[in-house]
């Protein structure tokens, strides 16, 4: 499963278990008329950043890039996505990514 599928979508919610440091990213992406809702699982994140230079209010945050590697020398993942701009997105590092309920593969 790649994330590709996840730019120009909208940001629904982000879901943040502390206990579990776990994080759920809820996406909706319609495309040629369609729309499809995706969950994407950021398990055992040992950081999460949201950060915010846009000064206007947003109606709804749209996906416009989001970037995903595997780190092999810490064996976690970074996930960074843009909302809108350089100024304002997010970034979470973490041991696990699970899109729609598949595994990321670090080939992937």
């Amino acid at each position: 499963m790649r994330t590709d599928a996840l730019w120009g979508g909208t940001l629904n919610e982000i879901a943040v278990d502390l206990e579990k440091h776990d994080a759920k990213l809820t996406v909706t992406v319609v495309e040629a008329g369609q729309e499809s809702n995706h969950e994407l699982w950021c398990r055992r994140f040992t950081d999460l950043r949201l950060f915010n230079g846009l000064p206007a209010r947003w109606d709804y945050a749209e996906l416009t890039e989001v970037h995903v590697r595997f780190d092999s020398a810490s064996s976690t993942w970074l996930l960074e996505a843009i909302l809108w701009s350089d100024e304002a997105g997010l970034a979470v590092r973490c041991a696990e990514l699970i899109m729609d309920g598949e595994p990321i593969l670090a080939s992937a």
